[in-house]
């Protein structure tokens, strides 16, 4: 089961600049799945999807079983397939597998600068979108309306 399945009307991005960093090293993604969840659960100060997998104590668990169950609807984020085993790891070093909020940090290596950034997955939303545009993330303005 993924944490896809808990979104509502998800959308994907394709991606083919960036790398997503791994227990492996940087590694490629095939793009990123985004949408709104209300099946969501709190864990360690962190919302996540109910089909998401965090390692703990040395195994993947669900965060359904893991965590509390919050009551509200947020945008969630899963950089999909990834390369080597589909697990990233956020700035905290903990491995994830499945959707979490757009707040949460991962390291991210770009291969057209080969620059290594610390980026939010909402910010990683909107590079992928523009470089999916032919635009730089760097010398354009992102206007955000909603």
């Amino acid at each position: 089961m993924s944490g896809v399945n808990n979104l509502i009307e998800p959308n994907f991005i394709p991606n083919n600049r960036y790398e997503i960093k791994t227990i492996d090293g940087f590694k490629s993604f095939s793009g990123l799945i985004f949408g709104e969840s209300e099946d969501l659960y709190s864990y360690e100060d962190k919302i996540y999807t109910a089909e998401h997998l965090i390692k703990n104590d040395g195994d993947f668990k669900l965060v359904k079983d893991i965590g509390i169950k919050v009551n509200k609807k947020q945008m969630m984020y899963d950089p999909f397939e990834v390369e080597g085993g589909h697990t990233y790891i956020t700035k905290d070093g903990k491995e994830h597998h499945n959707c979490q909020t757009g707040e949460q940090f991962v390291d991210i290596f770009d291969k057209v600068t080969n620059e290594k950034m610390k980026v939010t997955l909402k910010e990683l939303e909107k590079m992928i979108l523009l470089d999916n545009a032919g635009l730089d993330y760097k010398t354009s303005t992102i206007i955000n309306i909603q």
